[in-house]
């Protein structure tokens, strides 16, 4: 009769904790299941030191009501053990760029106002081109610039020209503009 009673008399285990309770014991979880104390003592299971189900259930009793004055020490599960999370690093500080002041804009200043030439008096046979181009003439160059020119060439008109020898304008390497056509009335 007492095995069939242990048949019947149900307790509570958790998997994986080696100890069986009454319904109502602090140490239940959610995870909790009955099985017959019959199996739960052949499985391994030993009695709970808090609601203390054999001495319980050898008086009839089969729910556990703590004692408000009892304070029973529990011992942490293992995986009850919850490691704390790692602070979170804190997040890089990102200096602003320094704030540079616009430079200046330069100051350009207006180009001289270059006067024109009077015009020309009407040419001789002497200023004509075929005699500004006779040998060791002179023809114009401006600086900076790869041509060299007749003295009235519109390419020069109002800058600054230089009279250099025709064979010396060669020598340095000047081309003949193709507007005034230098070269062509010194062959002529």
């Amino acid at each position: 009769a007492a095995a069939d009673a242990g048949d019947a008399v149900e307790v509570w285990v958790v998997d994986g904790r080696p100890d069986y309770h009454l319904s109502g014991c602090s140490v239940l979880s959610t995870e909790s299941e009955t099985v017959p104390l019959v199996q739960a003592v052949e499985d391994g299971f030993t009695p709970c030191q808090i609601c203390e189900p054999d001495l319980a259930l050898a008086d009839g009793i089969l729910v556990y009501t703590p004692n408000p004055l009892d304070q029973p020490v529990v011992e942490p599960e293992p995986e009850s053990i919850v490691a704390p999370e790692p602070e979170p690093e804190p997040e890089p500080v990102v200096e602003p760029e320094p704030v540079v002041a616009p430079e200046p804009e330069p100051v350009v200043e207006p180009e001289p106002v270059v006067e024109p030439e009077p015009e020309p008096e009407p040419a001789s046979a002497q200023d004509s081109p075929a005699a500004r181009t006779g040998l060791g003439s002179d023809v114009w160059v401006v600086d900076g610039r790869p041509r060299f020119h007749l003295s009235d060439c519109m390419m020069i008109k109002g800058r600054e020209a230089s009279p250099v020898s025709f064979e010396q304008a060669m020598e340095d390497g000047f081309l003949p503009c193709s507007l005034c056509e230098p070269n062509a009335t010194r062959t002529s």
